[in-house]
């Protein structure tokens, strides 16, 4: 079993600063890989006030430039950009990481998102799916795209000259980008098996969410014929260590509040409990060793996952008790999954 750190944002710049923030964020990178994390996380977001991170492969790169083994993960929204562009970024960081460039897709979910960036949410399905397309064409070879959302190379005026293929440059190292898929609703997490990519649910889905959500990829999987398992079985999730369980509850409290506060404000977190205690149970995985080792066991018995992306950094916990966390983790959990 693997584990990644994740999915960074800058959090809360207006309070810290973003220098700051970001010098946190660069200390977490370098102590992820000293501690053999396989992969680091940062999660595209626009227009939030306590969660900025609107240029991911900016951030990334940084990252990358800071670390030398560990694998950098960048969760794209792929509605808002046009996806040459992210076929080039992606590439480009691929290259210039020496190949340890992870993606996990979306396609977003918030409104004023989708109104700022002028873009309609009901055809973010069909624009995410041609979006794909595009993306893996400019990493294939030259090519040509002619869809409804995107005409590559857009239509010349002498329509005597044939336009020519766009070579995207520089092509990935990576002959097979890793690629998941994020899904919060349930025609994403059957889109994500009908085009054959390893699900990643949303970070904020309590057990029983994820039983529904992971029976339903698994229907659709099996639905499409397909005689291979998924690549992977990945779960991004919070969890916090700490050398007691009650002391890892109340450092993580007023945080986690915060952090899924906002998600209600969102709309997204509609059949959670108001308390901490209601929030916590079977969607969190917090306490001391032990009890996140059974907890990671209990997932894994539950739905097979084979990847756990570790959700640490949250607003209002201090940044040394977030190292102690990922030390923690480092020393006494993961080495209990080193041979599962």
């Amino acid at each position: 079993m693997r584990f990644g750190m994740g999915g960074y944002a800058l959090e809360q710049v207006k309070t810290h600063g973003g220098a700051v923030v970001g010098q946190d964020l660069l200390a977490d990178a370098m102590l992820a890989e000293e501690l053999g994390f396989d992969s680091l996380w940062v999660a595209e977001n626009h227009f939030s006030v306590d969660r900025q991170c609107s240029s991911p492969f900016v951030i990334a790169g940084v990252l990358a430039g800071a670390t030398r083994r560990i694998s950098i993960g960048v969760f794209s929204i792929l509605t808002f950009a046009h996806p040459l562009r992210v076929a080039e970024d992606a590439a480009t960081l691929d290259l210039m990481s020496g190949g340890r460039l992870m993606l996990c897709f979306g396609t977003g979910y918030r409104a004023e998102e989708f109104a700022a960036f002028g873009i309609a949410m009901h055809s973010k399905g069909a624009r995410f799916r041609e979006c794909l397309d595009v993306v893996q064409k400019a990493w294939a070879g030259p090519f040509v795209h002619h869809g409804k959302h995107f005409c590559i190379p857009a239509a010349v005026e002498d329509a005597s000259t044939e336009a020519a293929a766009v070579a995207v440059l520089p092509q990935p190292l990576q002959t097979a980008m890793p690629i998941w898929m994020a899904a919060f609703g349930n025609v994403s997490v059957k889109r994500a098996a009908r085009l054959g990519y390893p699900l990643l649910p949303a970070a904020l889905e309590s057990i029983p969410e994820l039983q529904a959500k992971y029976q339903l990829y698994h229907a659709t999987w099996r639905a499409g014929e397909r005689t291979a398992p998924p690549l992977a079985m990945p779960l991004m999730g919070v969890v916090y260590v700490a050398p007691q369980a009650h002391t890892a509850h109340q450092e993580a409290e007023a945080g986690l509040m915060q952090t899924y506060g906002r998600y209600r404000r969102w709309g997204l977190l509609t059949n959670a409990g108001n308390d901490y205690a209601t929030l916590a149970r079977d969607r969190f995985i917090i306490g001391d060793p032990t009890q996140v080792i059974a907890e990671i066991q209990r997932y894994r018995e539950l739905f097979g996952i084979t990847y756990l992306i570790c959700r640490m950094a949250m607003p209002a916990v201090p940044h040394e008790h977030i190292q102690r966390s990922m030390r923690l983790f480092s020393e006494h959990v993961a080495p209990h999954f080193s041979h599962a």
